[in-house]
């Protein structure tokens, strides 16, 4: 055999960590976006968020009371709960923590997501259901919270329609699907790729994500190995609008179950304290804004006792 001639478990094995760097730097990237833009749009800091999304919700018509049930409550109280569990994460005095944070700290932060926007949905007047599943959940916040402008941006730039066959469209921003298409995952944020060109690209590859599944999932429910064209358009239709949640929903999924190497062979590239850094800080942004929206339900000093509710039931 050739000295020049690698055996193939090594060929498979240097092909599997490549695709892991790459997707580990992708979602870097993807994270950086969202906190990039807000620093250009002059709300990097949480307080900065708070008082940018404030003022929008002042033209917003989410206006009215609406009373605190316990379902509300024991939504919310989770939520804070999930939050707050990721901020005592001691990273800054244990950085070696950071690689098996990368793990678990997405998991925590879709739920986080979860109940905040359980106990503001639970607020708004719109008719919920009791048990929602995790598909229904982010339908309803992508049609009545993230596509009514409820959000700022880049929190609610949305994506539709059919990515895989390049016919998807943007909402909630002045960019489209030939700038989502030609932004490099792989480009470092602020010098090869723009923030919002990747924010773009970020909710496109998701929603191909969803898609494929959908798709798999119709061909065994119809028993066909194939789709036609129109069965397959009738998927992308009926496929609710993507949103920065269904991302949320996405990295915890694969840090979870579907592809956990991404950020364990491809930590070098991740840079793990960043990383759980910026999870954190999307997290938190997105938990602010529901919450202001839950506030604005219930009133500012019906919200201020249920957090003291909530600060004295975690002692």
């Amino acid at each position: 055999m050739s000295s020049s001639t690698a055996h193939p478990d090594r060929l498979d094995h240097a092909a599997e960590e490549d695709r892991a760097l790459k997707g580990a730097r992708t979602y870097r990237n993807y994270l950086a976006a969202y906190r990039c833009y807000c620093a250009h749009a002059g709300y990097a800091k949480m307080t900065d968020v708070r008082q940018a999304h404030r003022t929008l919700l002042g033209t917003a018509r989410t206006h009215g009371r609406t009373a605190v049930t316990s379902e509300l409550k024991r939504h919310l109280f989770r939520g804070w709960l999930t939050l707050d569990a990721m901020k005592r994460l001691p990273l800054s005095q244990q950085p070696e923590l950071a690689s098996v944070a990368a793990l678990w700290l997405p998991v925590q932060g879709y739920y986080a997501c979860h109940g905040l926007g359980l106990a503001m949905l639970t607020a708004l007047p719109y008719d919920v259901p009791t048990r929602l599943t995790h598909a229904k959940f982010l339908t309803i916040i992508s049609r009545q919270v993230v596509g009514p402008g409820l959000l700022l941006r880049p929190f609610k730039i949305l994506c539709c329609g059919d990515c895989t066959s390049n016919t998807e469209t943007y909402e909630n921003t002045t960019l489209g699907s030939v700038r989502a298409r030609r932004t490099s995952n792989l480009g470092e944020v602020g010098t090869t790729s723009e923030p919002e060109g990747l924010v773009l690209k970020c909710l496109r590859t998701t929603r191909v994500h969803e898609i494929e599944d959908r798709l798999r999932r119709e061909r065994k429910h119809l028993k066909r190995k194939r789709l036609t064209a129109q069965q397959k358009a009738d998927v992308c239709q009926r496929l609710p609008p993507t949103s920065c949640i269904h991302f949320m929903y996405r990295m915890r999924i694969n840090s979870n179950y579907d592809d956990a190497d991404i950020f364990l062979t491809g930590r070098r590239e991740l840079q793990p304290v960043e990383h759980c850094g910026n999870v954190l800080w999307l997290t938190n942004a997105i938990c602010l804004q529901l919450a202001n929206i839950l506030r604005l339900r219930v009133g500012p000093q019906v919200y201020s006792e249920l957090r003291r509710e909530y600060e004295s039931l975690r002692g």
